[in-house]
């Protein structure tokens, strides 16, 4: 068979290996050297590819009347043979069966928590957001300092938290990636150890009575309705309903969201976490039975279907929250009146404080408090609720394992939120020299 032989201008073959080799004048006039074609992963470029990138340089410098630079010219070809990008990658990860679950055979994968995927998808925009030729651009030529970089920045414009989850998101995907073989060019996984730094932990117990002022402030109607083409001040109750359930229940947002009252059957709270499918069960506390009689009869006159239909829902719309944005809104809404104080005017209309109490008071339309100011809800969170039932739980003689039995959460996580509460309350100490006091009266008579 006769060899055949393949010229391309401005490019050198060396034992099948390309090399863009500029003539002298090419050189003067663009500035430019000779280098060698090849990947970012070390491989050579084809001849198909050599070609290509010459043909697109030609290209790039007509449409630039001579000024192109074959370097840019080379970059754009390496970009186009580097596989899928970081947003591929992760929208073919989100329809796998590691997120979506299924049947393959006799395997039989669970399908991640909705709340969990909803986490990678936020930060994953977040990358999108802060650089989107990163996000849209190979990842296969992603390394550390790019991904340290956007760490930084994120960090700088978003904050700590929000820098370590768009992060986390990105090497999800990534490591999924490489395990199927879906980026052949990365071999260094290029988002992992990345010296992030650790934020301090959001550890926030409540007090009884600023969970009666939530409570209160929920119940008052001072809050513009959100439906359209009605105008009125409405009360929202849920908020006061979500509260009662996170400290008595010690369950997720996402949990209380949708229990319904055959999770309430026979005086327990019987619940199947979403995000790690903890079996809880346990009785009734009487401020949980209370509320839940509540919204029975809150709910008495409505026509609809009360078996299926969650304990928790909007008020307004007399429907589920389609998502906990929504009831974040409304949470909101109350803690920053429970924070700031309701007034009611001679008149006997109520209205949420929104200068110091002081001017209030001395104003002229001032009668009374409905609901005295209290500043320290202001910080308070839907997530705190949890943590309160864990440290209640505790500051009542508790051990771990029976606070489990409760929240669901593992023996780890209690102990890691508990070690930042226990100090603070000199009732464990109290309790524990009382302990030992009785032990040793017992021991010597």
């Amino acid at each position: 068979m006769a060899k055949v032989t393949i010229t391309i201008p401005s490019v050198s073959w060396r034992g099948g290996r390309p090399r863009f080799t500029p003539g002298p004048e090419t050189r003067r006039r663009y500035g430019v050297k000779g280098e060698d074609m090849k990947h970012p992963d070390g491989r050579w470029f084809t001849a198909e590819e050599a070609l290509a990138w010459v043909e697109q340089w030609k290209a790039d410098r007509a449409a630039a009347d001579g000024r192109a630079r074959p370097r840019q010219a080379l970059a754009k070809i390496r970009r186009n043979h580097m596989g899928p990008s970081l947003c591929t990658l992760a929208e073919a990860y989100f329809a796998s069966p590691v997120v979506t679950g299924g049947r393959q055979g006799k395997r039989v994968t669970k399908p991640k928590a909705k709340a969990t995927v909803d986490f990678y998808r936020r930060g994953l925009l977040r990358i999108e957001e802060a650089d989107a030729d990163l996000y849209h651009g190979p990842a296969a030529a992603l390394r550390q300092p790019h991904c340290r970089g956007l760490y930084e920045a994120l960090w700088a414009e978003r904050g700590l938290a929000t820098a370590r989850a768009a992060l986390a998101s990105m090497s999800v995907v990534l490591s999924w990636a490489m395990r199927a073989g879906k980026v052949p060019g990365l071999v260094v996984h290029p988002a992992k150890d990345l010296a992030m730094e650790t934020p301090e932990p959001r550890l926030r117990a409540a007090t009884p009575a600023e969970l009666r002022q939530l409570v209160a402030a929920s119940e008052l109607p001072v809050y513009p309705t959100q439906r359209k083409g009605h105008h009125a001040l409405v009360a929202l109750p849920e908020v006061g309903d979500m509260t009662i359930l996170g400290v008595w229940t010690g369950q997720r947002q996402a949990d209380r969201l949708t229990m319904t009252a055959a999770h309430m059957a026979s005086g327990r709270v019987v619940e199947r976490q979403q995000k790690t499918l903890a079996r809880v069960d346990f009785p009734q506390a009487p401020e949980l039975v209370a509320r839940i009689a509540a919204i029975k009869t809150r709910r008495k006159d409505w026509k609809v279907e009360e078996i299926d239909l969650p304990l928790v829902v909007n008020s307004q719309t007399r429907q589920p929250f389609s998502h906990g944005t929504t009831y974040a809104a409304m949470f909101a809404r109350v803690r920053a009146a429970a924070a700031a104080g309701i007034w009611r005017d001679k008149d006997g209309g109520l209205h949420v404080a929104s200068d110091e109490p002081e001017k209030i008071i001395a104003g002229p339309r001032f009668a009374s408090w409905a609901l005295e100011p209290m500043p320290s809800v202001a910080d308070l969170t839907d997530q705190d609720l949890r943590d309160t039932c864990v440290t209640w739980l505790a500051r009542a003689g508790n051990d771990p394992i029976r606070i489990a039995a409760v929240t669901g959460h593992s023996l780890v996580t209690i102990h890691a939120i508990l070690k930042h509460y226990l100090v603070a309350h000199k009732d464990y100490g109290d309790q524990a020299i009382a302990a030992a006091v009785a032990w040793f009266d017992q021991q010597t008579g």
